[in-house]
């Protein structure tokens, strides 16, 4: 009985052959090949469907399986032994590969940041109020004037001081007070401030939005 080739598919035009177990033969080998072509055996293929994956086709989530239950799909996947694994893509996303050995599983779900990573960013500081203490133990200014006395500066107070340049009873000017060193010196003290904590230090999720589906291959 001859065939129309249509699309690589056979179909009977209705004439008569006493060949038909030959004839549906040629046919199923006719479909096999169109599949072949369309949806390679081995090829990762979304379902996005809670039912279970369609017949001839299985998922691809790490079972084991004898080869001689899908001899095809196991010579796609290749090794050796009455078993073989099938590879899981359960969680993960398909990319292309030049750099990287093709079946390798890279990435992660999540990345903690190191310091080098963070933003640019503030810390609260909290300062409490404190004192510095002062030790002052007093100092003599000489006063230069035109009558060539030496007269004598000294502090009255902490932050005052009183220059006197007298001849007898008079007082004498002008006076130049020439500089000299304090001896003051600033104690130290604790701030006592502390410097609030930022950041948790939790995993931030880098899993880009996406719907998941089931990764099946054709099996048969």
């Amino acid at each position: 009985m001859p065939f129309t080739n249509i699309f690589k598919l056979f179909w009977p035009d209705g004439s008569s052959s006493n060949d038909i177990e030959g004839d549906l033969k040629a046919l199923a080998q006719s479909v096999e090949a169109a599949m072949d072509a369309i949806v390679p055996v081995g090829v990762p293929l979304p379902w996005p469907s809670q039912r279970p994956v369609p017949p001839g086709y299985i998922a691809y989530q790490g079972q084991t399986l004898e080869r001689t239950l899908i001899p095809r799909l196991a010579a796609f996947i290749g090794g050796s032994g009455a078993t073989v694994t099938l590879p899981d893509y359960t969680g993960l996303v398909l990319r292309g590969g030049k750099s990287v050995a093709l079946g390798t599983v890279t990435g992660r779900d999540d990345v903690t940041l190191t310091e080098a990573q963070l933003a640019p960013h503030e810390h609260p500081f909290t300062g409490a109020p404190h004192d510095h203490g002062i030790n002052d133990p007093q100092h003599a200014h000489r006063v230069n004037n035109d009558y060539g006395l030496r007269v004598m500066a000294t502090a009255a107070s902490s932050t005052q001081y009183a220059a006197r340049a007298e001849y007898g009873n008079q007082a004498i000017s002008p006076t130049i007070i020439q500089p000299e060193p304090t001896g003051i010196d600033i104690q130290p003290a604790t701030a006592g401030g502390t410097v609030g904590r930022t950041g948790g230090g939790q995993p931030v999720s880098i899993i880009p939005k996406s719907r998941v589906v089931v990764w099946m291959t054709r099996a048969v």
